[in-house]
């Protein structure tokens, strides 16, 4: 029985069915394009959120409802950037697949 390989899946079968998982690593190349495209987001994100926040909390004529809603939408962005935004990063640069 020949050996049949998924490219795909980067899964091998060999003659008794095992299967051998095999891992590719991204170019340098990739990796750096990818860190600084998440750096500029970040910080992007992580900026202009802080900005909405301070700028209505900061000035009393910018206390109104529809603004206390902007505040929620960011404070949710902010958090979702600070806290989720490295974990993706780490999680895309080292799947498997």
């Amino acid at each position: 029985m020949n050996l049949t390989e998924f490219t795909a899946l980067n899964l091998t079968f060999d003659e008794k069915r095992n299967i051998t998982w095999q891992v590719e690593e991204m170019p340098v190349e990739v990796q750096v394009t990818w860190a600084v495209a998440f750096s500029v987001m970040l910080t992007a994100a992580i900026l202009g959120n802080s900005i909405v926040i301070w700028s209505v909390t900061a000035h009393k004529r910018m206390r109104t409802v529809t603004n206390y809603f902007l505040i929620n939408l960011s404070m949710a962005d902010l958090t979702m950037s600070i806290f989720n935004g490295i974990f993706n990063f780490v999680y895309m640069l080292n799947k498997s697949v």
